[in-house]
């Protein structure tokens, strides 16, 4: 009689294999956001780019694993090259302010949007925080530097 010997816990080991498959499949990427790659060239990718003219041209290479059908600058098609992998020259009239570029690329497969985001003008100040009042510090005589509290100022 021809018995498989299996180690304690198989079942247990077998069931938790199966859940951890399952739940992959759950959180798997789609299929519209996986096969799509957005990137400019000549922009930042991330956060916003300061421009000194309010014209200009945004540089793209877009990638796919299907075929792209249409590629929209804010709802208006744009041409470009390629198939699976096309360069895109997007140009665009900015006004004064923070400006949003919304690209869409539509593949056989699905679509993403990326948005790009232009400043054009006077860069927003950043407020200098006021200074602390404190003393300047006080040497000590092992080289280090001690800091002096206010009278009335923070906890004790």
């Amino acid at each position: 009689m021809n018995q498989t010997v299996r180690p304690a816990g198989y079942r247990g080991t077998k069931l938790w294999l199966l859940s951890l498959l399952f739940w992959g499949l759950l959180t798997a990427p789609t299929a519209q956001a996986a096969d799509i790659l957005i990137y400019s060239s000549s922009h930042k990718n991330q956060g916003t780019t300061q421009v000194k003219q309010p014209s200009g041209t945004l540089v793209l290479q877009v990638s796919s694993f299907s075929k792209i059908l249409q590629v929209t600058l804010n709802g208006q098609p744009v041409p470009f090259k390629g198939t699976d992998v096309a360069e895109v020259k997007a140009p665009y009239q900015l006004e004064k302010g923070i400006n949003r570029l919304e690209i869409e690329v539509s593949t056989e497969e699905g679509s993403l949007d990326k948005t790009f985001i232009l400043a054009y003008g006077e860069a927003p100040q950043r407020q200098a925080s006021p200074p602390t009042p404190s003393q300047p510090p006080t040497p000590q005589p092992n080289g280090r530097f001690k800091l002096q509290r206010q009278r009335g100022a923070g906890p004790k």
